[in-house]
């Protein structure tokens, strides 16, 4: 039986961590050794806005020592991921390149929306608590340095997911120019967090019922610590209430002696239960869960996924899909044509696997693209294409990188218009081919429903020669649709050497 040891890393906006498991198809996956250590690069980036050489300095060394651990262990499987100090310093490559110089470490900056998906996948390896607790209304609350992600789910299905720009550190720095008073830091950090929460209540809760709440975060766990060290992984609203009214007449050197807790997170501690208190109210959740997850317990479950080490019943690439359904609902997309669209070109994609060599996950871009492409619509109904562009690359999907979402906007923004090698030169070669490629099979799918009734319901797809032949037993007549084939038919073949043809199955007459 294998047995894997891997390190995860995470260059995080507070502090350094890097947390070594052991993997096994038998055995699951144990974490062995911790190691974290402070380092506020979060306060440069939020306040300047790029990270000082002192802490360049001080995550080189930090690095440079968890280096040497893994070489004591004899890893060789590593993932370190940077987060909102790195995602958001404007010097952020010359971070990573004297990173990589002085400590050989890789660091791979996440996109907010990766970040939150693989916190995600951590609170999933609780397999059997997770999916029982979200058959009810349930909200992930994710309370980072940074910001802070609300995730809402309906039964087992992720319904949307917000990104706002309020984090415990984020807010502390913010007010560090009112000085000591408790009570000023108090009132103004409620100023601070109500409007972008009370937003979020009207334009998402409405009148969903929320009956859990999940939280995660840097200062989570310290919610459930009790005065003798044991931990409590579940509060009631009103156990939360007594834990948020005791945190808010402390001092942080108070609190870090009544809770064992270092001085540094103990003056995190009032922004962070200040959040999740408001979040608590505007969503009316009864019961907290706290599983005590981290970013690292994240990157492990998505190596050991993609490694086939593990497996989950729960389908996180559902929760993707249903993410961008509820956007295209919410840009008032014709679903049944989006569905029509979506269906089509995977019969399209996955009958051309030998002349497009794409993927599993371009298959999902294409099926998100699909999902999203009428969404400019809402916007302009004369220019879809840059609407439709603009509202992807500014509405997170979760699970996507920022790579991945600027090449759905891309499909998105060709779909209904002539392909432009040049405009897309700067994506380099790979990715403007695969966005080509995507393209081309869009826009005939596109064909194939474009009188949006759903005439042509299914295709055969077979190639003969340089033609792809599309057969249909569609009923209703299906000229329109064949002639704009032929006459749009030039950029599939312009991509793939194939021709696109359209023709109805011979029914049979007695």
């Amino acid at each position: 039986m294998a047995v894997y040891l891997f390190a995860a890393i995470d260059v995080g906006s507070y502090d350094l961590g890097m947390t070594i498991y052991q993997i096994s198809e038998k055995g699951g996956i144990k974490a062995i050794e911790h190691l974290r250590q402070n380092v506020a690069a979060g306060h440069d980036t939020y306040r300047r806005g790029r990270i000082s050489y002192s802490h360049i300095n001080e995550i080189c060394g930090i690095l440079k020592d968890f280096s040497e651990v893994m070489k004591s262990y004899h890893i060789s499987s590593y993932r370190a991921y940077g987060t909102s100090a790195l995602r958001e310093a404007e010097n952020r490559e010359i971070v990573l390149d004297q990173i990589k110089i002085r400590t050989g470490i890789d660091v791979t900056v996440l996109g907010n929306a990766e970040q939150r998906f693989l916190c995600y996948k951590a609170i999933a390896m609780r397999e059997a608590e997770f999916e029982a607790i979200i058959q009810k209304g349930t909200a992930i609350a994710d309370v980072g340095s940074g910001s802070t992600q609300l995730s809402l789910f309906d039964k087992d299905a992720l319904v949307t997911t917000q990104y706002l720009k309020i984090g415990s550190v984020r807010s502390q720095d913010m007010l560090d120019f009112v000085g000591t008073n408790l009570q000023d830091r108090k009132n103004l950090t409620e100023e601070l967090i109500d409007a972008d929460m009370e937003t979020f209540r009207r334009l998402y809760l409405k009148d969903r019922k929320i009956q859990n709440l999940i939280v995660t975060g840097m200062c989570a766990p310290f919610l459930g610590k009790r005065p003798d060290g044991s931990q409590k992984d579940r509060l009631t609203a009103g156990e939360f209430n007594e834990i948020y009214e005791k945190v808010i007449t402390m001092t942080p050197y108070e609190l870090s002696r009544v809770i064992d807790i270092s001085i540094e997170h103990a003056s995190l501690m009032l922004p962070s239960v200040m959040i999740y208190k408001k979040i608590l109210d505007i969503t009316g959740a009864e019961l907290m869960w706290i599983p005590g997850v981290s970013l690292s317990d994240g990157i492990v479950a998505e190596f050991a996924l993609n490694k086939k080490l593990i497996y989950f019943d729960h389908d996180f690439t559902e929760d993707i899909l249903y993410s961008a359904r509820n956007i295209a609902k919410r840009y008032k997309s014709n679903q049944k044509h989006a569905q029509s669209l979506e269906k089509l070109a995977l019969v399209i994609f996955d009958s051309t696997k030998k002349y497009h060599g794409l993927g599993k996950r371009e298959r999902l871009l294409l099926r998100i693209a699909a999902i999203l492409h009428d969404c400019g619509k809402f916007v302009s109904m004369t220019d879809p294409a840059d609407c439709g562009y603009y509202i992807i690359m500014s509405t997170e999907i979760i699970g996507l990188s920022q790579a991945e979402q600027r090449l759905i906007a891309n499909i998105v923004k060709y779909y209904p218009q002539d392909f432009d090698y040049g405009v897309l030169k700067e994506e380099g070669v790979e990715k403007r081919n695969v966005i080509a490629k995507l393209v081309a099979i869009l826009k005939v799918a596109g064909v194939l429903d474009r009188s949006h009734r759903q005439k042509i319901d299914s295709i055969r797809c077979t190639i003969k020669g340089d033609q792809l032949i599309l057969t249909t037993d569609a009923v209703k007549d299906i000229t329109l649709e064949q002639n704009l084939l032929s006459s749009k038919a030039d950029f599939f073949e312009e991509v793939y050497g194939i021709r696109p043809v359209l023709r109805r199955k011979r029914i049979s007459r007695l």
